[in-house]
């Protein structure tokens, strides 16, 4: 898999994993939210449990923070690092509220913070490809 010709280095892997694993969290929230019949209707229900949307919620974030910290490494615009921290804190805010017992808004904010999430690898993908290319250090010894 190659960006713009170039082999997909490891920051760009990191965010085509994070848009994968954040759209099918954003699609998973808006599933259990408006259609948690046809879930368990189809054989899906194991979506439905809470250990499965904590699964979720923790690997979109997870995989969300490390690509923050890379691209705050590789200096991308402050828009990137604004996008990860708002749409991780829209996640896990719908997450926890929803463990509070607070219902209604806890949905929307689960699958904003998912599309979010999305969005913002894309974006981080897009700068990483027109950064320009740096040179990879040397050893001091040689």
């Amino acid at each position: 898999m190659s960006v713009q010709g170039r082999p997909m280095r490891a920051r760009a892997r990191i965010d085509v994993a994070g848009m994968l694993l954040s759209g099918a969290c954003a699609l998973h929230c808006l599933l259990v939210a408006l259609a948690p019949a046809m879930l368990a209707a189809t054989g899906l229900g194991a979506l439905l449990d809470e250990s499965a949307e904590w699964a979720f919620t923790a690997t979109a974030v997870g995989v969300g923070a490390i690509a923050a910290l890379m691209a705050w490494r590789a200096r991308r615009p402050a828009a990137v690092l604004v996008g990860f921290v708002l749409a991780i804190g829209a996640l896990l805010a719908g997450r926890v509220l929803e463990h509070l017992g607070a219902h209604g808004a806890t949905e929307a904010l689960s699958v904003l913070g998912g599309v979010g999430l999305a969005l913002t690898h894309v974006i981080n993908l897009r700068a990483a490809s027109r950064a320009p290319r740096q040179p990879l250090a040397r050893s001091a010894g040689g």
